[in-house]
C-alpha cells in the first residue's frame, strides 16, 4: 500500500493518500515509514507545496512577518487544511529517533499506536523538517480563520484573537487556541533543528522572518524581560500562583495541541501567547 500511497501523493490526490496511509497509520502495522507518509498526505491535504512555500519565504522582504503565515497558509472553516495540518503534526510528533527514550512528562498519544514526544530532539530530521512546513500550515490556518487578515494590506490584522484568558482558551471547543500556540513553538522548534542544513540562497530572508517573530513570543512565554507581553498569561500566574516545576512542565508540554486544559499553567501561557500574537500582528 505504500507504493500506492506515494503514488496517490505524485498526483496530488490529496484525499487519497490519506485515506490509503490512515488505515496503516491506524494499525498495529504502523511505523515511522508510515507515519512521514500520514504526515504527507496531510500535509498535501493542508495546502503544503514545498517549492512554492520555499519560494515565498526566500521573498520575505521584512515587513509583518506574522500576517506572511495567513498570506501564504490561508484557510476557511469549510476547506479542513487547518484540521489536516493539526493531525499531520501529531503523525510529525511520533517519528522518533531509533532507541529513543521518552520521558513520561514529554510523551502525548502514549495509548496509541502512535505515541510520541514533545521535544523535537527526540524526534528524526526528516520529521523536524517536514514539522517546519506542517506548523506553518496551522499557524496560517487559524490566523486566516480567525484573525480577519485584509488581503489588500499586506495581511494586516484585522480583528483580534479572542482567546486572551486561560477560561477562553478551555473554552475553545474547537481547539484552535491551544493548537495555535502549540503551532508556534513547533516551527521555532522545527527552525532551530533544520537552520544548519538550509541553503545560503534562502536561509537570509526563512532566519530574518523566523528572528523577527520568535523572539518577542518566546520571550513571552520564558520570561526574558524587556517585552510587552512579559506580565501577561502564564507569567503572571507562575509569580503568584504556581509552582516553577509546573510551569517549566508547562513550557515543555503547550508544544501538544491538545494539552491546554492539562495543567492550569499550560493553559495560561497558551493565553499569554495569544496576547503576543495580538500585539505583534500589525
Amino acid at each position: 500500500m505504500k507504493v500506492e500511497i506515494r503514488s496517490a501523493l505524485t498526483r496530488a490526490d490529496c484525499a487519497s493518500a490519506v485515506d490509503l496511509s490512515t488505515r496503516l497509520y491506524d494499525s498495529e502495522y504502523t511505523d515511522n515509514d508510515i507515519r512521514m507518509l500520514h504526515a504527507s498526505a496531510l500535509g498535501c491535504k493542508a495546502g503544503i507545496k514545498l517549492y512554492d512555500v520555499v519560494d515565498e519565504l526566500t521573498s520575505f522582504g521584512g515587513a509583518n512577518p506574522i500576517g506572511q503565515f495567513a498570506r501564504i497558509f490561508p484557510s476557511a472553516l469549510s476547506d479542513q487544511k487547518l484540521e489536516s495540518a493539526w493531525f499531520g503534526l501529531d503523525a510529525l510528533q511520533s517519528i522518533l529517533n531509533p532507541g529513543a527514550v521518552v520521558g513520561a512528562a514529554d510523551q502525548v498519544l502514549y495509548d496509541s499506536n502512535n505515541p510520541g514526544s514533545v521535544l523535537y530532539t527526540d524526534r528524526t530530521l526528516d520529521s523536524n523538517s517536514y514539522a517546519f512546513f506542517i506548523s506553518m500550515a496551522i499557524v496560517g490556518g487559524a490566523l486566516s480563520r480567525y484573525g480577519n487578515p485584509n488581503s489588500g494590506g499586506g495581511y494586516a490584522q484585522g480583528t483580534n484573537l479572542p482567546w486572551t484568558t486561560r477560561a477562553s482558551v478551555i473554552a475553545d471547543t474547537s481547539g484552535t487556541a491551544c493548537g495555535l500556540a502549540a503551532g508556534f513553538l513547533n516551527y521555532f522548534d522545527a527552525f532551530n533543528a533544520i537552520q544548519s542544513l538550509l541553503p545560503s540562497s534562502s536561509s537570509g530572508p526563512i532566519s530574518a522572518m523566523f528572528t523577527a517573530i520568535q523572539a518577542p513570543i518566546v520571550d513571552g512565554v520564558t520570561g526574558i524581560p524587556a517585552h510587552p507581553c512579559n506580565n501577561s498569561g502564564g507569567l503572571e500566574y507562575c509569580k503568584t500562583q504556581a509552582t516553577a516545576a509546573e510551569c517549566n512542565l508547562a513550557k515543555i508540554r503547550l508544544r501538544y495541541r491538545a494539552s491546554c486544559s492539562e495543567t492550569q499553567a499550560i493553559g495560561h501561557f497558551a493565553a499569554g501567547m495569544i496576547q503576543c500574537i495580538n500585539a505583534l500582528w500589525l
